[in-house]
């Protein structure tokens, strides 16, 4: 349950929950107030879509949208065709792709509790780069600076 939600099913406000006993800690105020601006559910949130990126491309290198789609799709059949072969790519700042290989074994079927034979199989996994994290903690973290001890804090 958000802080929001907890509140208003308490009728009460935010701002009120916050001045509770007048001494709400720098880091815990922080911490809230990043809650409250989130979304309720950030998944629901709509991804940037294969679309939308050929349109921002389009416009960041002023170039037509067809080629656009022509420069993504080439990368993304290129990523591709490298994960079917087997082969990792990394993209320096951006992260990792490479294909885990997990074993056959025996399992139990949820419902009927039988057991049952799981194939083998091949994933592609992701894994996010150190300047990538960096960058976008930075950026969350920038938003939400702790004040100096002494300056008065603000509510949202």
């Amino acid at each position: 349950m958000s802080i929001l939600k907890w509140c208003a099913a308490r009728g009460k406000d935010f701002e009120n929950f916050v001045d509770i006993g007048g001494s709400i800690s720098y880091k815990i105020y922080y911490s809230l107030k990043l809650l409250v601006n989130l979304p309720a559910n950030q998944h629901e949130e709509s991804p940037m879509v294969k679309s939308e990126l050929i349109q921002q491309l389009s416009e960041q290198a002023n170039i037509q949208p067809k080629i656009a789609e022509i420069a993504v799709n080439t990368v993304f059949d290129a990523m591709i065709e490298a994960l079917i072969k087997g082969e990792g790519i990394e993209i320096r700042g951006f992260g990792s792709f490479k294909v885990r290989e997990y074993k056959g074994r025996t399992g139990n079927h949820p419902r009927t509790g039988s057991v049952i034979t799981i194939e083998p199989k091949r994933r592609p996994f992701f894994k996010v780069g150190k300047e990538l994290k960096d960058r976008i903690n930075h950026q969350i973290l920038a938003q939400f600076k702790e004040p100096q001890a002494g300056q008065p804090v603000e509510t949202p």
